[in-house]
């Protein structure tokens, strides 16, 4: 639970100081660690809102205090962030990382799917793919791959790390 809880909710509130600036009104460690708590297995990820505002997705009802509730918007999802990250560890990216018209894949918590994106000229071929493969189709949310991902070193004191 910690390892989400670093990942997901300190993430949130350090680099999105835009959002913090419109909403003044941010969760604190302990509230972040009361929502973890309450929220056990049926956590589904949290995320910044376009307003602004924390949501938190939720796969079934959890008491939360009020003085949390004020400071978020509560979204109810079907798949929690473990399901997710399981189909997508042990199902998406062992058995079909390697199809050559696959570009990516990531879980989109907001659309609570695991995204699998394609070139548009493939993309209808890497559906029928999943498709004959007989898993849960309902995960998945496929899109076409709209940017081109370049691979680049960093440079750091003049040496190269990669």
């Amino acid at each position: 639970m910690m390892k989400i809880f670093l990942a997901c909710g300190f993430s949130l509130l350090g680099t999105n100081t835009s959002a913090n600036a419109q909403a003044p009104i941010y969760l604190t460690q302990s509230q972040c660690a009361a929502i973890f708590q309450a929220a056990g297995d049926s956590y589904a990820g949290m995320w910044l809102a376009e307003d602004g505002q924390f949501v938190l997705g939720l796969t079934s009802e959890v008491y939360l205090d009020d003085a949390i509730l004020k400071k978020l918007r509560i979204e109810r999802v079907k798949y929690s962030e473990v399901e997710l990250e399981r189909f997508h560890n042990e199902v998406v990216k062992r058995k079909f990382s390697s199809h050559p018209d696959i570009s990516s894949t990531h879980i989109d918590r907001k659309v609570n799917r695991v995204v699998v994106t394609a070139p548009k000229n493939r993309l209808q071929d890497v559906i029928n793919f999943f498709k004959a493969s007989s898993v849960d189709l309902a995960m998945l949310d496929f899109r076409v791959q709209t940017t081109t991902v370049t691979f680049m070193a960093i440079l750091d004191d003049g040496s190269c790390k990669t």
